[in-house]
């Protein structure tokens, strides 16, 4: 979407982050499986207008029976809230799990449009999780959807400077990733300076720097956990434990 249609949808913390060094642009690139607060895939809900004021709220669930108004990403994954032995127990099923509120029941037992809980009398959704990302609960984050325009005005990433491992050499993202295109969209020339010159937000240098090296130092610490690395195909994100079924980064489902 963020290339087709110039449109940037994020989830993102609004304040200040508990943890030092927490992304401040997003704590989530959202994209078409990742799943809504109604239980919905972002594929399902209608693609949001552009106005002069900017984006309309009116990207609605478009499942059959569903009242959601609109889309709020609510973690996919209890890898994403810190709980990601939930997923190594036997039995466990990603498809059925939801983020819990504060009375103990899951977003899923939450009405979509006015947060009421059907299995109690709980009167609005309050998270009984934090954000792996930035210790923040889910209450204090956004879905936020942002023009290609607005990120720059920010000098936020956009187009190729939005892709994951970016800032890794060609040859590095081509090791990592089952294909460093994104389905023909990247090439190794687009990561070269363009006429000598790049907007910061765009701005991708071809080799590593410290923060690239130590990204993955990172990438290859974690790995020497597990006998076999497995990333996602889609993102590269390593997959947090061997037991999980989809990516809890980008919502990829698991290749086995």
């Amino acid at each position: 979407m963020a290339f087709k249609d110039k449109i940037y949808i994020v989830w993102r913390l609004f304040g200040a982050p508990r943890l030092s060094g927490a992304n401040n642009d997003f704590c989530c690139r959202i994209g078409p499986v990742h799943r809504c607060f109604c239980g919905h895939s972002l594929r399902q809900h209608a693609t949001p207008s552009k106005s002069s004021h900017g984006f309309t709220q009116k990207h609605a669930c478009q499942a059959e029976g569903c009242a959601c108004a609109c889309y709020r990403y609510v973690p996919n994954e209890p890898e994403e809230i810190g709980e990601g032995f939930l997923s190594r127990r036997q039995g466990f099923n990603p498809k059925t799990w939801s983020a819990k509120c504060q009375c103990q029941h899951g977003h899923l037992a939450h009405d979509p449009k006015t947060q009421k809980c059907s299995a109690c009398g709980c009167g609005f959704f309050q998270s009984n999780f934090l954000c792996v990302v930035c210790d923040c609960p889910w209450e204090d984050h956004s879905t936020v959807f942002e023009t290609e325009e607005e990120r720059e005005r920010q000098s936020l990433p956009v187009r190729e400077a939005y892709f994951p491992l970016v800032n890794l050499d060609w040859e590095l993202r081509a090791q990592v990733l089952s294909d460093p295109t994104g389905g023909g969209l990247l090439s190794p020339r687009s990561f070269a300076p363009i006429d000598g010159e790049q907007r910061r937000s765009r701005r991708i240098s071809h080799r590593p720097d410290m923060e690239a090296l130590e990204e993955e130092r990172n990438i290859w610490n974690a790995a020497e956990k597990w006998d076999l690395v497995d990333y996602c195909h889609s993102c590269a994100t390593i997959f947090k434990s061997p037991e999980s079924a989809f990516c809890s980064h980008c919502g990829a489902k698991r290749r086995r």
